[in-house]
């Protein structure tokens, strides 16, 4: 029985087969066209434009689904790739990138902009409001002002 994650990269591989399929079945009914401008303006019915625009309409249209399904097999890889613990330990990396950082010393925070640390705890920072309170910030999503 297959893991979840071999699944996962199965069917990425499955919409990626079917993504090339569409995009050169979309070439090949793209490829005899007619690319006179005056043909494609002259007024009235011509059948021949007629189905030439069909068959650019059904080709724009597997474009977009190969498109999408190129999108949908990215994500199920990206999902097969990663581990438990992978996002911890990122950002437990950033933490560390941070450094030494002491009471008094001034950090740029993602949401909140720069502000003065009034505590420094294992994976937060106590930061001073500018209204006056505190706030308490993940270290990875700090940044030292120099």
């Amino acid at each position: 029985m297959l893991s979840r994650k071999e699944r996962w990269a199965a069917r990425a591989q499955q919409h990626n087969a079917i993504a090339g399929r569409l995009r050169s079945e979309a070439d090949a009914l793209t490829a005899g066209h007619n690319r006179d401008i005056a043909f494609s303006t002259q007024p009235g019915r011509i059948a021949g434009r007629a189905r030439q625009n069909a068959q650019a309409e059904r080709a724009h249209a597997m474009r977009t689904e190969a498109q999408a399904r190129e999108a949908k097999a990215a994500n199920l890889q990206a999902m097969a790739e990663r581990n438990a613990g992978d996002a911890e330990a990122d950002r437990q990396a950033r933490r560390d990138q941070l450094g030494e950082v002491r009471a008094g010393d001034r950090v740029r925070a993602t949401l909140y902009g720069e502000l003065e640390v009034v505590r420094v705890n294992r994976k937060s920072l106590t930061l001073a409001a500018a209204s006056g309170g505190t706030l308490n910030v993940d270290k990875a999503h700090c940044r030292r002002v120099a």
